[in-house]
């Protein structure tokens, strides 16, 4: 067994890892393990390895910080059925400088008051604090506190590969608001003083968890710092605090700033990041107004919030509430899946179309999916993922993007094909190194398309011309038309941009080279701001992620045809709107009848890619894909500038060959 020594690391120290002999079951040998280990002693430093008079067995570092560390530890007071022991959440208080035993003492007394308090708190999302107790190392002490030990992941650790959608930010702010609440009700208030991703664990149940008050260690910091001659230490996390809060001053509002930045951290990546335009106004309005500078003019309470929530949501809540008894069942279904083998995947009529997404039966075990794939699809799917858990609360979907932050239809396959994602949403055909990969690996996919969209051609909006032939664009993107002259425009070269080459064509033969045939951007966020600059730039991106995006809406798109005479505008009405406008919420509308008359040249199928392993991944890919042929979801589409697809059924790949036809005819 590893115990993890507890002394605070030197800058690039390593943990210190002692090697002891494993429990043992029955507590008569217990006893005796202890009596032989209780006085053990880190063999690098002379630590101590056995905290608390040989109760706690720290086995794990959990994490550290500038206030110290967290280790996982065994309680061998409490033996468990399984023959382990309690796991409990062991925190260590670090100084800026080592501090004498009796100014321990004197922390930690002080900080008895504060546990007191803490211990009156029973709530199923807060851990519970137990005890104090320090550690002596020849003239030094260090401080210690034991919590509840919460198994799960804490919202930082996937932060850097993974953005959050709306309705999975709005049901955590939903559950961290109703702990905020109780807290707030409490005699006396408990502020918490320091929330954030990382004081947030997630467990499998669905339920988040409050963890690591900052009341805890500002009164163990406020003591320490006194009786060693240091300034009084604010405890804080720069960009999570209000201003108020780094003068020590703290209420309600402080906790509800710091939510606020979380839930825009989970968005954007960050917690001072823009609210993109997949937020609704409403939502956004709403952690605005909890991050304003000024607290009085944040709402006042969790309970205010929670209110405004609920208005913002009322319509569909007031039906999750009447389906809650028909939900009920869902989780007892989900354990029975568990243990008793694989479940019996619901059979879709997919001839027949619900008329709203909480109609549609059998939804999958209540957790959260992860699909990635088509950023075509990204508007949709970011409003429709808003919308399921309004009917199952605890059903979320999150995109789940690749390390590098953002990916093409065809590596979101690739990812459902390794078996990192639920299921992919797709806006191209799959090809056919995909389809041999699956067979390698005995997979069968469906593909079942759910809707059709446009691409238009972005330029610089003071570019004086007007449309361009589909002949014309290809040969643009093949790299034989350099200058606007070429087209009707003016004597200016073209510069292309595009996140990569896979499908533009090279004169010269092979895939063409970023910053020679064109420049490179991370994505159409990129694209659109760089053409801002670029007079002659160009990008073809999708029309709903133009529209919606700040930086695309003021661009100009041109018309598109097969010939002069039959040029076709992707937006309902060819205007160029301003800057101004589009932070006003002015946007252009998607030119639906282009869509499906089938007149415009550059058309997307958006399929749903579902695995079908007969298991879970399968009943979430359908259940998606099912949502999607709702006329509550067709309602959806018509505003962001998708038409729905009349006929929907899954085509599923053979193992034999490459089905790289999928659509069928009769959907094109």
């Amino acid at each position: 067994m590893q115990v993890y020594c507890t002394r605070p690391l030197d800058r690039g120290e390593s943990p210190h890892v002692t090697e002891l002999p494993d429990l043992p079951d029955d507590s008569i040998a217990l006893n005796q393990w202890q009596q032989q280990f209780q006085s053990h002693s880190c063999e690098k430093c002379g630590m101590p390895l056995i905290l608390s008079d040989g109760r706690y067995i720290p086995i794990d570092l959990l994490g550290y910080g500038g206030f110290g560390s967290v280790f996982l530890a065994y309680d061998l007071k409490f033996p468990q059925r399984d023959r382990t022991y309690a796991r409990r959440a062991i925190k260590q208080f670090r100084s800026d400088r080592g501090v004498f035993p009796g100014q321990i003492r004197q922390a930690l007394k002080a900080f008895e008051s504060e546990v007191a308090v803490l211990d009156q708190l029973h709530h199923a999302q807060i851990p519970r604090v137990y005890e104090p107790f320090q550690v002596q190392l020849i003239d030094r002490s260090y401080a210690y506190f034991v919590q509840e030990y919460v198994p799960g992941e804490n919202l930082q650790s996937n932060l850097s590969n993974t953005l959050w959608n709306e309705a999975s930010v709005w049901e955590m702010l939903r559950q961290l608001l109703e702990i905020l609440d109780y807290l707030q009700t409490r005699s006396p208030p408990v502020i918490h003083r320091d929330i954030k991703p990382s004081n947030i664990i997630q467990t499998k149940d669905g339920k988040y968890h409050l963890i690591d008050f900052g009341s805890v260690r500002q009164v163990i910091a406020n003591t320490v710092s006194t009786l060693a001659g240091q300034d009084t230490q604010i405890v804080y996390t720069p960009g999570y605090a209000p201003s108020e809060q780094l003068q020590g001053q703290v209420g309600f509002t402080t906790d509800l700033y710091a939510l606020a930045k979380t839930c825009i951290c989970l968005l954007t990546g960050k917690p001072d990041g823009n609210l993109s335009k997949t937020v609704t106004p409403q939502f956004k309005g709403l952690l605005l107004q909890m991050i304003d500078p000024d607290p009085v003019k944040r709402p006042a309470s969790a309970s205010a919030v929670l209110k405004q929530l609920d208005r913002t949501l009322a319509p569909r809540r007031s039906l999750r509430y009447a389906l809650l008894a028909s939900c009920a069942i869902v989780p007892l279904f989900a354990y029975s899946v568990q243990h008793f083998g694989r479940p019996q995947i619901p059979q879709r009529n997919w001839s027949a179309s619900p008329s709203t997404i909480s109609a549609v039966s059998s939804p999958p075990p209540l957790r959260t999916y992860f699909y990635g794939g088509s950023t075509t699809a990204e508007p949709l799917a970011a409003a429709i993922n808003v919308l399921i858990p309004q009917s199952n609360p605890a059903l979320i979907l999150q995109r789940k993007p690749p390390e590098q932050g953002f990916e093409h239809t065809e590596e979101g396959i690739d990812r459902l094909i390794q078996g990192e994602l639920d299921f992919a949403l797709s806006s191209k055909n799959i090809q056919e190194q995909q389809a041999q990969n699956a067979r390698d690996r005995q997979i069968k996919l469906a593909i079942i398309a759910v809707a059709t969209t446009t691409k238009a051609v972005i330029v610089h909006p003071e570019l004086p011309i007007a449309n361009i032939t589909s002949t014309q664009l290809a040969l643009i993107q093949a790299r034989k038309i350099l200058n606007w002259k070429a087209v009707g425009g003016p004597d200016l070269p073209i510069r292309m941009y595009a996140t990569d080459g896979k499908y533009l064509k090279n004169p010269k033969g092979g895939e063409p080279q970023a910053g020679v045939d064109f420049v490179k951007v991370h994505d159409a966020e990129e694209a659109f701001q760089r053409i801002q600059r670029d007079r002659g730039g160009f990008y073809v991106a999708p029309t709903p992620v133009v529209v919606q995006s700040i930086a695309g809406c003021p661009l100009k798109a041109l018309k598109l045809g097969s010939a002069p005479g039959k040029m076709i505008h992707p937006y309902q009405q060819a205007r160029i709107l301003s800057a101004k406008q589009c932070q006003a919420e002015v946007r252009n509308q998607v030119n639906l009848e282009a869509i499906e008359n089938l007149s415009y040249p550059l058309k997307s199928t958006i399929s749903v890619i579902v695995l079908q392993d007969g298991d879970i991944k399968q009943w979430i890919g359908e259940y998606y894909a099912y949502v999607l042929k709702t006329a509550e979801a067709r309602t959806v589409m018509q505003q962001l500038g998708y038409v729905q697809l009349t006929t929907v059924k899954p085509e599923v790949q053979s193992l034999v060959r490459a089905r790289l036809d999928f659509v069928p005819r009769s959907l094109r």
